[in-house]
């Protein structure tokens, strides 16, 4: 029987590819060489783009970090990082963020969000100090600079520089391979926005109601300035010749980013806008105190698309991918909206305590801090929905097959999605066809007499998984008569076995295992015939097949095929396999085919393959050979004699290489 085995590529690139392209197709500014910006880029998913192994299944994971989570986490080399107000800084594995792979304690902790380029983790504090690590392992200190006054601004990386202002209102230009050494710097009122590098300018906002535009090649020169109505704690983003800014005085703004004096539009909401503003698809989404995610025309804020009330004022910034916008609010709630029209909300997560933190975003999973000292990993195609498809192996059950049986594989879900199996200790997943997306199924065969075990692998539309479910049967060989019989000589086995074999079993083909003078018996078209092995070794054996008092020559993995009524169909195929276990192996089997090649042919073929058997060790065997031959002619005489057919069994033997 033929085995057809369809392999199932687990991790899924074509998927992962698929979200890397949603999750960074908005970054229309920056490089994956650079952390340019609040968040990393416009639609501020804070990943680096590079893919990391999954974790089959994982419906959502969290991981308790003994502190308040206000920051936002980065995802960068399948890790996640983020501070904490207990001040540590955690590496977790992103496949899985329960667990921790390194920590770093930075003192005393706050809002700054770490950023990861070129193997370098950075990231503010409130002792004072931009701490650099080596992002392989945070625990490993590289160095870091001391600033003025306690850090909430957040670190950005550009052009080989490291940018952060601290609450003195000092912002730094930092040498971004060694953070020690202080290249420029400038002095406005105290900084908790962080900076946004574009167009060879360096934007920030202060707390003297200023938005600041600088040269980010030496920032000590400013450019321009834009005054506000209040106090600036949100962060800046340049899209498409804009720059948009919230502000204190309940406003958004949007203005020329070639020069901030000049103003474009602005958009007013209920209260404070502490939150930062995400671009997606054309629209602009911000946050503000007022309890509001708005959804604006980027290309003109001052025009409202929709927008969203939450139970409380939302100082988290927007993030935006695949379709969705993911904020967090006071109200202890992480929502996820529709990016289209966020008045339609897609699901939400109840969480411990207020959700100041954003999103980060990659690989299908959101990454979000609360104060409940948690950091949440959710699925992003829907964050609320955490539970596996229950899955139901209706067959193959726990019983007895025989080898040969073809066993139907039946797995049904109760929700859409995918099934896979694996069979034993095979690690590899095998697809199942399925004539819905909650009913699958497929076929095992060719299996070996043992105990075998199916293991069910079962996937919902989001990937949450389940792999719960197994089922252990037996398969068991063909049942077989056996006798013994006592005899033999000197040398010789005592107690041969009788093998006597069904219809149906020589139909399907079976594979014994035979010492010397064991005797197999069956009928072929309603005649008796039986089957004896009396030499063999690792690559020949001689047999004996009765019907026809006829010894065949058979070489290990050569097919005889055998015509046992002369009709010109070869009905028997008998094959030697080796020794196994000390015994010879033979696979017999009934089989219907025509007769490939003449009788002289035939003769030339069993001659040859005779003649191919291993020589014995040199003695004299003259006088044996003349009594074989004797023996034989004495056979040959009795068949005519008796004329049972008018075509020699000889003749009915066919060796062919397998």
């Amino acid at each position: 029987m033929n085995k057809r085995v369809i392999i199932s590529v687990a991790v899924s690139t074509i998927m992962i590819a698929y979200l890397s392209f949603f999750v960074m197709s908005a970054n229309s500014e920056g490089s994956l060489a650079e952390w340019a910006m609040k968040a990393r880029w416009l639609n501020h998913t804070s990943w680096d783009g590079v893919t990391y192994s999954l974790v089959w299944g994982l419906n959502n994971a969290t991981f308790d970090a003994g502190g308040n989570i206000e920051a936002t986490p980065a995802v960068a080399n399948g890790y996640v990082y983020f501070g904490t107000h207990s001040g540590v800084l955690y590496q977790v594995n992103a496949s899985n963020v329960s667990q921790m792979i390194a920590n770093y304690s930075i003192g005393s902790g706050g809002p700054s969000s770490p950023a990861v380029v070129n193997g370098y983790v950075y990231i503010g504090s409130n002792d004072r100090q931009i701490y650099q690590l080596n992002a392989s392992n945070v625990s490993q200190y590289i160095t870091n600079y001391t600033t003025n006054d306690s850090i909430q601004s957040s670190p950005i990386i550009s052009n080989g520089f490291a940018y952060i202002g601290d609450m003195s209102g000092r912002l730094y230009q930092l040498n971004a391979s060694n953070v020690s050494q202080l290249i420029a710097n400038y002095t406005m009122a105290a900084i908790y926005s962080t900076p946004a590098i574009a167009n060879g300018f360096l934007y920030i906002g202060s707390y003297d109601n200023k938005l600041y535009q600088l040269n980010a090649t030496n920032i000590s020169q400013v450019y321009a300035t834009y005054t506000t109505g209040s106090v600036i704690a949100s962060s800046p983003a340049v899209y498409n010749g804009f720059l948009y800014i919230g502000s204190y005085d309940n406003k958004l703004y949007q203005l020329n980013a070639s020069n901030i004096t000049q103003g474009v539009a602005n958009f007013t909401t209920g209260m404070e806008v502490f939150s930062s503003v995400a671009i997606a698809n054309g629209f602009a989404y911000v946050g503000s105190d007022d309890r509001t995610l708005y959804q604006l025309n980027a290309s003109n804020i001052s025009q409202m698309i929709a927008n969203f009330t939450t139970g409380g004022f939302i100082s988290s910034s927007p993030a935006v991918a695949n379709g969705y916008v993911y904020i967090g609010s006071n109200d202890h709630q992480i929502y996820q909206l529709n990016a289209s029209n966020i008045s339609q909300a897609i699901a939400n997560v109840t969480t411990g305590g207020p959700v100041a933190s954003s999103a980060a975003i990659a690989n299908g999973y959101i990454y979000m801090g609360s104060y409940d000292d948690k950091l949440y990993q959710l699925r992003m195609e829907n964050i609320s929905d955490v539970s596996a498809p229950n899955v139901t192996i209706s067959s193959p059950t726990s019983t007895t097959y025989t080898v040969g049986a073809s066993i139907l594989i039946n797995i049904t879900i109760n929700q859409n999605g995918t099934c896979n199996y694996t069979l034993d200790s095979n690690t590899t997943m095998v697809t199942l066809t399925n004539d819905s997306q909650t009913h699958f199924n497929g076929t095992l065969s060719d299996l070996s007499a043992g105990t075998h075990s199916l293991r069910a692998f079962c996937l919902d539309t989001i990937g949450n998984g389940d792999s719960s479910r197994t089922v252990t049967f037996t398969i068991t060989a063909p049942t077989v008569a056996t006798s013994s019989s006592s005899g033999g000589s000197s040398g010789e086995r005592t107690n041969a076995q009788n093998y006597s074999i069904t219809k149906n079993t020589l139909e399907k083909g079976i594979t014994l295992n035979l010492s010397y003078k064991d005797t197999v018996l069956f009928t072929l078209y309603n005649e008796e015939h039986s089957l004896k092995v009396f030499w063999y070794n690792a690559t020949s054996a001689r047999i004996t097949l009765h019907s026809e008092s006829f010894n065949l020559s058979a070489q290990a993995g050569a097919d005889m095929r055998v015509d046992s009524n002369a009709d010109g169909q070869d009905d028997l195929l008998i094959r030697y396999e080796g020794i196994t276990i000390g015994k010879a192996q033979l696979f017999i089997q009934t089989i219907k085919q025509e007769v490939l090649s003449t009788a002289s042919t035939t003769e030339e073929q069993s001659t040859e393959a005779i003649n191919q058997q291993p020589s014995t060790p040199s003695t004299n065997y003259t006088s044996i050979i003349v009594g074989i031959i004797i023996i034989l002619l004495l056979i040959y005489g009795v068949t005519k004699v008796y004329g049972r057919s008018t075509k020699s069994f000889q003749q009915r033997v066919k060796i062919a290489p397998r």
